[in-house]
C-alpha cells in the first residue's frame, strides 16, 4: 500500500481548511484499499512561521516515510479521483508532479506556472520592482492582460510536460525528491517557493512534470496574504528575491 503524507497549511482559514480536508478525504475513501493518507495541519494562527517555515519541520520529521509528500495551502479543493489518478501515475525519474489547478474565481489556469527556466536578469528585474511597491504597482497593472492571455492559453494543454515550476499553492514530491531533499531549511517568510523547489529538483537530476489529469480547483486564492497588503507582500518577495539571486545564480 503506498502512502501520502499531506502537510495543509492554514492561517486564519478555518472555513477553507474544513473544505480543503473534507475534499482529501472524499478523493482518499476512493482508494482506501490502494493508498494511506495521512494529514498533518500546521495552524499559523497561533505562531506564524510563514508557509515553508510552517511546512518544512513536519517535512523534515516524516516525509521520508512516504512515497508522496503534499505541501498545500487551504483554499483549494482536490478532485475526488486524485489519488486515484496519481496512484497510476509512472513516476520514474520525476520530483515534483504538477497538478492542473483552475482558478473559479479568475476563470484562469494556474499551472504550469513556469515551463522554462526564469533567467536571471527576469529575477533581478523582480527584486528591482519588489523594493519599489509603488513601480510594482504599475508594473502589475500593465501586465496583467499579457498574464491573463497567457494563462487562458493553458487551457490547450492536455498531455504530460516537462516544465520549469508549478504554483505554489500545491506542491507534490516523490519519495525519489525527498530522498535527495532532506532535511530543507528555506529562510524566507514567503515567496519564491516556487523556484526554490524547481532549482533543488534540476539539481539532483529529476524532472518537474505536469499532469492535467490530476486536478484541483482554487476557491479563494491567496486568502491569508491578501492580509498583507502589497507593501508586505513587496517586501516578503525582495527578500525572497534577493535569497533565490544569491543561491541559484
Amino acid at each position: 500500500m503506498k502512502k501520502i503524507l499531506v502537510i495543509a497549511v492554514t492561517y486564519h482559514s478555518n472555513k477553507e481548511l474544513q473544505a480543503f480536508l473534507e475534499s482529501v478525504r472524499r478523493a482518499a475513501e476512493k482508494v482506501k484499499n490502494l493508498i494511506q493518507v495521512d494529514v498533518e495541519v500546521v495552524d499559523n494562527g497561533q505562531d506564524n512561521k510563514g508557509y515553508l517555515g510552517g511546512a518544512l519541520p513536519i517535512y523534515n520529521e516524516k516525509a521520508k516515510a512516504y512515497d508522496y509528500t503534499i505541501i498545500s495551502n487551504v483554499d483549494i479543493i482536490l478532485a475526488e479521483d486524485f489519488f486515484g489518478e496519481l496512484n497510476a501515475l509512472p513516476t520514474t525519474g520525476i520530483g515534483w508532479i504538477v497538478p492542473r489547478i483552475y482558478s473559479a474565481c479568475r476563470n484562469t489556469e494556474e499551472n504550469p506556472q513556469a515551463i522554462y527556466r526564469y533567467s536571471k536578469a527576469k529575477i533581478q528585474l523582480l527584486h528591482f520592482l519588489y523594493a519599489h511597491p509603488n513601480l510594482y504597482r504599475l508594473y502589475r497593472h500593465s501586465a496583467h492582460k499579457l498574464t491573463q492571455l497567457q494563462r487562458n492559453k493553458k487551457n490547450h494543454i492536455t498531455q504530460n510536460m516537462d516544465i520549469y515550476a508549478g504554483n505554489g499553492s500545491f506542491f507534490l514530491f516523490t519519495q525519489a525528491f525527498v530522498q535527495q531533499n532532506i532535511p530543507l531549511q528555506y529562510p524566507c517568510f514567503l515567496y519564491g517557493e516556487e523556484i526554490y523547489f524547481a532549482e533543488l529538483v534540476q539539481k539532483c537530476g529529476l524532472r518537474t512534470v505536469f499532469v492535467p489529469n490530476l486536478y484541483i480547483e482554487n476557491k479563494t486564492p491567496n486568502v491569508s496574504t491578501s492580509r498583507l497588503g502589497i507593501e508586505g507582500r513587496c517586501a516578503y518577495s525582495k527578500q525572497a528575491m534577493d535569497y533565490l539571486l544569491k543561491t541559484f545564480y
